[in-house]
C-alpha cells in the first residue's frame, strides 16, 4: 500500500513525494509491464483532466484504455502511459487484433 500524506488545506489524501518520484521512474524508465491506479496517475500528472474527459479520450482512442479488474477498479499499463506522456496531443491507440 503506498504511503499517503493528508493535505492540511483540502483534507485530501495524496501520495508522498518519494512515492510519486518512484512512480514517475516506473513510467519513464520501467519495463512497461507495471500497472498503475487512477490515484497514481493523478499524483504523477499523467491524468491532468476530469473523469468525464478521460472517458471521452478513451472512447476516442486519445488516452490509454485501462484494464478493468473489478467493477470499481481499473489499472493502466505503465508502458501505455509512457507513450501517452511522450506526445499527449498526438497520441492515438493503435488497434490490435482481437479484443480482450
Amino acid at each position: 500500500m503506498p504511503k499517503t500524506v493528508k493535505d492540511a488545506q483540502s483534507g485530501a489524501t495524496t501520495l508522498n513525494p518519494s512515492k510519486v518520484n518512484a512512480l514517475l521512474d516506473v513510467i519513464t524508465h520501467g519495463s512497461g509491464d507495471g500497472l498503475l491506479t487512477l490515484r497514481e496517475l493523478k499524483a504523477t500528472g499523467s491524468h491532468p483532466f476530469s473523469n468525464s474527459t478521460r472517458q471521452r479520450k478513451i472512447r476516442n482512442n486519445e488516452y490509454p484504455k485501462p484494464i478493468k479488474i473489478s467493477p470499481q477498479m481499473c489499472l493502466w499499463k505503465a508502458g501505455d502511459i509512457r507513450l501517452w506522456r511522450q506526445d499527449p496531443t498526438g497520441y492515438k491507440v493503435v488497434a490490435t487484433e482481437g479484443k480482450g
